[in-house]
Formats: C-alpha cells, structure tokens, sequence
C-alpha cells in the first residue's frame, strides 16, 4: 500500500513539473512573439548540419 501512495505523489510531482515547464516555454514564446512580431521556429540540431 506504501509503495502504491508514494508512486502516485511521484507522479504527481512529476505532473506538476511537465506543467511549469509547458507553461514556462509558453511565456517565453509569447515574450519573443512580442518582441520580434514572429513566432519562434524550433529547428533540431540535427536539420541544421549539412
């Protein structure tokens, strides 16, 4: 029973982490889209060789 109730607060840390770093990524966007007038592009590492 222990081991099931500290999963569950695990998770839902975990929840509560994914939802400040989504929020935060949306702030930042929408600070750049202020001032730059465009939305950010997100490009991979990997698309920018060659």
């Amino acid at each position: 029973m222990k081991n099931k109730v500290m999963g569950f607060l695990r998770a839902m840390n975990r929840c509560k982490e994914e939802k400040k770093t989504v929020s935060r990524r949306e702030h930042n966007d929408t600070l750049y889209f202020l001032r730059h007038g465009k939305a950010p592009v997100y490009t991979h590492p990997d698309d920018m060789v060659g």
